[in-house]
């Protein structure tokens, strides 16, 4: 099961214009001839470039190898045509094509695919898990008891059909995109074409060469899908048995040519008792059995569809008829279908849908265009249409844009990796040399820093001294008190000045009366009592010189005493 936003995102990715197939090439395979329709569908209205119808030839090993002959005539296709295109569409000729419109109740959009799938199984005849199988929506329809239910068309193949096919193209080296159903070729057609309205229920009658597609639209809405297993070329039967009995003589070549001049002249509306000759010894009158028989088979099976959908549907009638394919041909079989049915029946007219390149035989294109529809609205209808590819051109695309977009966002992430890390190495180069840098200014400075650092500790050694004296004021009048008492009677101090630890002391010096001791002697007592003192670290004599003021011989003298630290102090 798809989660919801999983399912939206897939959805988001397969509508953007990256990858966009612009030229498509649709090579249609059936029993008697390959049709090549090379178209651009980028612009507004699809561009027909190329087209080319070549018959199937047998070659030499085709009936050891039955696809040989349709490889052949591709490459020929491509070498006489001029084709390029490598994408390639295709459509599922193969009658083992199983159809059925469903309806379902609204069903949440992540659980869409596996409610299909199982309705599907209710009603497709063979194993749906060994089959191709796809599905569309076609429209919401109000029912009965006013509920809104949505109906799909769902199809499903043999295995062995698309697988063919894409080996087929596998042997040519060509890019498999999209194989197709012709209903749904003829679906776009009438959802671009102007010939079909919305007001209308309208049935497309394709008759092909081997098998004849009976396709029902109500307004542009597919709503019913059939096959009949014989075409243009069982009327070529017919008349070859025909013409055995009448003309055994014939050789098989005269045989065919007569055929084919029949098919192209014969009017099917002609009078029963009209002999008019076709071809000499042949007239109307003997091949009316042959047509008639055709015709017969044809209108049997288209009544029998339309039955069918009127007893689904209930009220719906058929407005218009139709034709398209090889069997458009048949000289006013519009005419003839008209008449069995009362219905307006007409050519299948597409041109208002595209437009022609200028290298293209408009001429020759209109003769072959009803032989060209279907895959004319393969290549209109894109990728929006149902295809048996078991791995879709959109799957395969979603990868790529979602390996891109990974890989881009790991190249994303890995530029800015790359960016951070170079910012990052930038920014720690930087770091390392600022530190270094740092480093070598801190080693620069380191013997300043020391110093600075001494002078610190021998500035905060001696504040705490200056703390101590000034805040303790009893400690310093005992300094001094301590001091005075150990000055002399005979020295007169004069000064006393304190700077940090320093204590300097200026004074005279005078004789004793008695001469008993001289002026020199007391100054030596003096400074041996002043380191004595248990204030003073050391006291020294700085100056002495003898003087004569007063009248008086004495010596002036300076004292210098180191004041001890403050540990000493609190001690």
């Amino acid at each position: 099961m798809t989660f919801p936003i999983l399912y939206r995102l897939h959805k988001i990715v397969d509508e953007l214009p990256l990858f966009t197939l612009k030229d498509i090439l649709v090579i249609s395979i059936d029993e008697t001839c390959v049709k090549l329709v090379e178209v651009n569908v980028g612009g507004l209205r699809p561009v027909i470039q190329n087209f080319a119808i070549v018959n199937i030839e047998d070659t030499e090993g085709s009936s050891d190898d039955p696809a040989a002959a349709v490889i052949a005539t591709i490459k020929k296709a491509y070498e006489r045509g001029g084709f390029k295109g490598k994408n390639i569409f295709t459509l599922s000729m193969s009658g083992s094509v199983f159809l059925r419109k469903i309806s379902l109740p609204k069903i949440p959009i992540n659980e869409l695919e596996a409610a299909i799938r199982w309705e599907a199984g209710n009603h497709i005849p063979f194993n749906i898990d060994t089959a191709y199988f796809d599905w569309e929506f076609l429209t919401s329809v109000k029912m009965r008891d006013g509920v809104v239910n949505d109906e799909y068309m769902i199809a499903a193949t043999n295995r062995n059909v698309v697988d063919n096919l894409i080996a087929i193209f596998k042997r040519l080296n060509l890019n498999l995109i999209c194989v197709g159903l012709p209903a749904f070729a003829l679906r776009n057609i009438v959802r671009s074409s102007d010939q079909f309205k919305l007001d209308e229920n309208t049935s497309i009658i394709d008759i092909g060469a081997k098998k004849t597609n009976i396709v029902i639209f109500k307004g542009k809405v597919l709503c019913f899908a059939r096959e009949i297993p014989f075409g243009y070329s069982t009327l070529d039967d017919i008349l070859r048995n025909e013409l055995h009995m009448e003309f055994d003589r014939l050789e098989p070549a005269q045989i065919e040519n007569c055929i084919k001049i029949i098919k192209s002249k014969y009017d099917v509306m002609s009078d029963l008792s009209s002999r008019e000759e076709i071809v000499p010894g042949i007239t109307n009158q003997r091949i009316y059995g042959s047509f008639t028989s055709f015709l017969d088979r044809l209108v049997a099976d288209m009544r029998r569809s339309f039955e069918y959908i009127k007893e689904q549907v209930g009220s719906l009638v058929i407005d218009k008829i139709v034709i398209s394919g090889i069997g458009v041909r048949m000289v006013n079989i519009d005419r003839y279908i008209e008449r069995n049915f009362g219905v307006t029946t007409e050519p299948i007219q597409a041109h208002n849908v595209f437009r022609f390149d200028q290298s293209i035989n408009t001429e020759v294109f209109e003769h072959n265009f009803q032989e060209l529809a279907l895959s004319i609205g393969c290549a209109t209808g894109g990728l929006k249409q149902i295809n048996f590819m078991p791995v879709s051109y959109l799957e395969k695309r979603r990868d790529i844009i979602y390996a891109a977009v990974l890989s881009l966002t790991l190249v994303f992430f890995l530029f800015i990796g790359v960016i951070l890390g170079i910012q990052s190495g930038l920014k720690v180069g930087k770091i390392e040399k600022t530190l270094r840098q740092e480093n070598k200014m801190i080693e620069a400075v380191r013997p300043q820093i020391s110093t600075l650092q001494n002078l610190c500790n021998t500035y905060l050694e001696k504040r705490k001294v200056f703390d101590v004296i000034n805040e303790n004021r009893i400690l310093l009048s005992r300094v001094l008190q301590d001091i005075s008492i150990k000055i002399p009677k005979t020295i007169a101090v004069k000064s006393i000045k304190l700077n940090d630890t320093l204590l300097t002391i200026e004074g005279y010096v005078f004789e004793e009366q008695d001469e008993s001791q001289n002026k020199e002697n007391v100054l030596v007592d003096f400074i041996i009592l002043m380191n004595d003192s248990r204030y003073v670290s050391r006291a020294s004599l700085v100056l002495s010189e003898s003087g004569k003021d007063f009248d008086v011989p004495h010596n002036f003298f300076r004292v210098s005493c180191l004041l001890k630290t403050a540990s000493d102090f609190l001690e």
